[in-house]
């Protein structure tokens, strides 16, 4: 039978470690059907959300690791597990949803690496012209 758990991770350093890649590669590992993680913030700490489905024996599993092991470079404070009745997507839908996330992120990245990029050739540029 096919349960669902929501995690919510709380800390001062829970974005920007791979948290949701983290989650999402045990949940791959344990075969679950259904995740989806997302960060958030409650205005004082970093908070990573996250939703699974599988059966009992999977998210027991999951969630021992997610209270024993974390990424490198994480503060947790504060680990909290809730049942969940609403919907989550299939695990491989979430695949491509983050995939597109991180492609999102890593073409704003390229973009003002250019950016600076550009505005340092154009500072070398006026100091020739002078």
């Amino acid at each position: 039978m096919l349960m669902k758990l929501k995690a919510i991770i709380r800390g001062d350093k829970v974005h920007e470690v791979g948290y949701r890649f983290f989650l999402l590669s045990k949940a791959l590992e344990l075969g679950c059907q259904g995740f989806f993680a997302r960060n958030q913030s409650d205005g004082r700490m970093q908070l990573v959300l996250a939703l699974i489905e599988g059966d009992q024996q999977q998210l027991a599993e999951f969630r021992e690791y997610v209270q024993t092991v974390k990424p490198e470079g994480s503060n947790v404070e504060d680990i909290a597990f809730q049942d969940y009745s609403g919907s989550i997507i299939s695990i491989e839908v979430f695949m491509r949803y983050f995939t597109v996330d991180l492609l999102n992120k890593g073409i704003s990245a390229l973009l003002r690496q250019q950016a600076r990029r550009n505005a340092g050739e154009a500072g070398q540029d006026a100091g020739k012209a002078g």
